[in-house]
């Protein structure tokens, strides 16, 4: 690694350690050449380390952040997308010896920064370099190395003069690190490497499944899904669980299913028996309530209505109301910290969700535990330490990417599980899935050991059984439990009860965002159920064998499809309206942008902050509408007429 002649190509799986098979080389060299001269930020950037993802920039950092905390003299920074860029370049400006950074955002100061030394440049290091593949950078690292390649050999060139081979030894070194190696990853290597290349660990595209993970799949009716979701995170947190990823397949359906399970109540708390008290005051209230109804039975003989009077819950009891209201702040069914995560999100906001989730024990409010809703954008590369259960909701796309998946538990000989969701007709997809990390693992432990099975399958129904636990008129019935939590849900995104419990819940704009979340979602849902492969496609995921009424029923949405799809449209239509609008004010062109300033600012200003959920394609145009306005700000003047108010002041 500490070699300069020689490039070097590292393929390990995943939570092996890989950060620190470079990072602790990489400084150990720079701490012994501070010994002969010491290394000022003036000398610009020595290290750079590319990362597919902004999480995964920020860990890296910490990371080299902790192995620094000794040598002050070493500057450490990230930089990524959804940062100010002006901040950005004043510490590129200042020197920045170990950077780790986006392909894209390294690329944008190369071009843009002429303050952004890399002369002195030794090591480019190329971190998960399937997966920035996978994220379509090919191109941009052919032009990031050929400009750092350009600008270091022009300054070895006439910093030595000498022999090809003196030169070599000063010349960039560059290190591949990557989980898996497949064909794009070799045609990476071929362009981005030397031809002097030391490999290390196995060159095939080889998946290894640890052997403390423990692989379950469930058989789940679509439009029993959500329910065996809550009970199944509901009974592993009982058990003592401290932290679960569940994976979905969309942006739409993290969000909606974040909404539902943070603000979801218990509806098995009012179901409790009521605990006789005696205190005088209570009594007295039972008394007054009981004495109401009999009046009221007997006006109804008296009267001789035809209406029957039944003695159900009364919403008036002040009794009942004051009681609903102390559990609405503990009878939450999920009374744990719930987290989402996904591309869609504002960088600030994906950083702080992934140091909390990492630090939930010492940061938690509610509880210890915690729930991180997340798409793949979590699959590669994060480090989130004891994590217990990995729940695929949503089926990956690609068998390769459950890998992946399953990759953030069982982690450097820790234990961990993982759980598959899958409905009866895709039941074949389990020995197609062990079958294929068989094949592509080279005989993996976890594959072809007969005494550890792959995976092994869990009824659904022990997990909706839980729920009897909770609920104590189920009679120890299952389904009756099931059916009063599914009412219990339909109920919150139909908008017909209070069952969220939020400040705000009894807002109809509240209650509105979580049917449109939970529409979009739906939507979303499908098309992804669509998005597989054709191979997959034919043979286990085929969209036209889907129960749409089912898949409603599965988001909360008890309407026919007809009239989901005629609600949605409505949505949609508004929402492209909206987008439109927004489009507008960056097509506008530079001589209006003075003039008309004030208006098309409250238009974005209404665009951004509306207090309803918009879909994807509405969110995507208001980052572009906010980056158009960011570049147009930062592009007029600087200085402004000093006012007289001001020198007076």
């Amino acid at each position: 690694m500490v070699d300069r002649t020689r490039d070097v190509l590292v393929r390990s799986e995943t939570g092996s350690g890989k950060t620190l098979a470079y990072a602790l080389p990489l400084l150990h060299q720079l701490l012994c050449a501070c010994d002969k001269q010491p290394i000022r930020r003036q000398v610009g950037t020595i290290i750079v380390v590319l990362c597919p993802t902004r999480e995964l920039v920020v860990q890296v950092t910490d990371v080299f952040s902790v192995l620094t905390r000794c040598a002050l003299f070493l500057t450490v920074g990230g930089i990524h997308g959804g940062e100010n860029r002006h901040k950005e370049k004043a510490r590129l400006r200042k020197g920045i010896p170990v950077l780790i950074s986006t392909p894209g955002r390294l690329l944008d100061h190369l071009k843009a920064t002429a303050s952004f030394r890399v002369e002195e440049l030794q090591t480019i290091v190329l971190d998960e370099a399937d997966r920035l593949l996978d994220m379509g950078f090919e191109q941009t690292i052919r032009e990031i190395m050929g400009m750092l390649l350009e600008q270091t050999e022009n300054a070895a060139r006439s910093r030595v003069v000498g022999s090809s081979e003196v030169q070599e030894k000063y010349s960039l070194k560059r290190v591949l690190v990557s989980a898996t190696i497949t064909a794009g990853v070799e045609r990476l290597s071929h362009f981005a490497l030397r031809s002097n290349v030391l490999r290390v660990g196995e060159t095939e595209d080889a998946f290894f499944i640890p052997s403390s993970l423990r692989q379950h799949y469930a058989l789940v009716p679509i439009k029993h899904r959500l329910s065996t979701l809550i009970s199944f995170l509901r009974s592993q947190l009982d058990a003592g669980a401290q932290r679960i990823l569940v994976f979905v397949s969309t942006a739409d359906s993290a969000e909606f299913h974040y909404y539902l399970l943070s603000r979801l109540r218990s509806p098995f708390c009012g179901r409790r028996k009521t605990i006789q008290s005696n205190t005088a005051a209570e009594r007295r209230t039972r008394h007054h309530s009981v004495k109401r109804r009999m009046e009221e039975a007997n006006r109804h003989l008296r009267d001789h209505h035809e209406d029957v009077v039944t003695f159900e819950d009364d919403s008036s009891s002040e009794e009942e109301n004051d009681a609903g209201r102390a559990l609405s702040e503990s009878n939450a069914l999920l009374d744990v910290n719930i987290f989402k995560l996904h591309g869609n999100m504002p960088q600030v906001d994906r950083a702080s969700v992934f140091r909390a989730f990492k630090h939930v024990d010492a940061t938690a409010q509610r509880s210890p535990k915690g729930v991180l809703l997340c798409t793949d954008v979590a699959a590669r590369g994060l480090d989130m330490p004891r994590v217990d259960w990995i729940v695929h909701y949503d089926p990956p796309t690609d068998p390769a990417c459950y890998v992946h998946r399953i990759g953030r538990t069982a982690r450097i000989g820790n234990v961990g599980d993982s759980l598959l969701f899958l409905m009866p007709h895709e039941a074949g997809y389990v020995p197609y899935l062990s079958n294929f990390i068989a094949k592509e693992g080279g005989g993996s432990l976890a594959a072809n050991d007969a005494s550890l099975p792959a995976m092994a399958e869990r009824k659904y129904e022990s997990f909706l059984y839980y729920l009897t636990k909770l609920d104590p008129k189920a009679n120890h019935m299952w389904a009756q439990s099931t059916a009063t939590l599914e009412r219990a849900i339909s109920r919150a995104v139909m908008k017909r009860d209070g069952t969220v419990s939020d400040l705000s819940a009894k807002d109809e704009s509240r209650k509105e965002d979580l049917m449109r979340l939970a529409l979009f979602a739906y939507q979303s849902y499908i098309r992804a159920y669509a998005g597989h492969s054709r191979e997959l496609k034919a043979r286990f995921f085929n969209s036209d064998v889907l129960h749409l009424g089912h898949v409603a029923q599965s988001f909360g949405l008890d309407k026919k499809p007809s009239e989901v799809r005629a609600q949605l449209q409505s949505f949609i239509k508004e929402d492209r309206k909206i987008a439109r609008e927004a489009s507008s004010l960056n097509t506008q062109e530079e001589g209006k942008w003075s003039g008309g300033f004030s208006s098309r600012k409250k238009l974005q200003v209404e665009v951004c902050h509306d207090d309803r959920y918009r879909s994807m394609v509405v969110q995507k145009q208001r980052k572009v509408t906010r980056d158009w306005f960011e570049r147009k700000r930062n592009e007029r003047p600087a200085h402004k007429v000093l006012q007289f108010t001001e020198f007076d002041a």
